[in-house]
């Protein structure tokens, strides 16, 4: 597929937060179409990490592993 055949990317979330999880994807798909300010950037490290040593951005724990979403 060519960069400009795309136009649409989907979400799918499951779980008790997955409305939450949806709206800040969302949210954060929506900003960076607008502004693309960078690439975004996925950083995953373990569920233990602290606050402290993650990268600024958006967070999401999951069972063995912390995903911060940032550009």
């Amino acid at each position: 597929m060519r960069e400009e055949d795309a136009d649409e990317l989907g979400l799918i979330a499951h779980g008790p937060a997955s409305s939450k999880l949806l709206g800040q994807a969302g949210d954060l798909l929506r900003r960076w179409s607008q502004e693309r300010p960078e690439q975004p950037v996925v950083t995953a490290c373990p569920a233990a990490t602290p606050d402290d040593r993650l990268a600024p951005g958006l967070r999401v724990t999951r069972p063995q592993t912390r995903l911060t979403i940032g550009w």
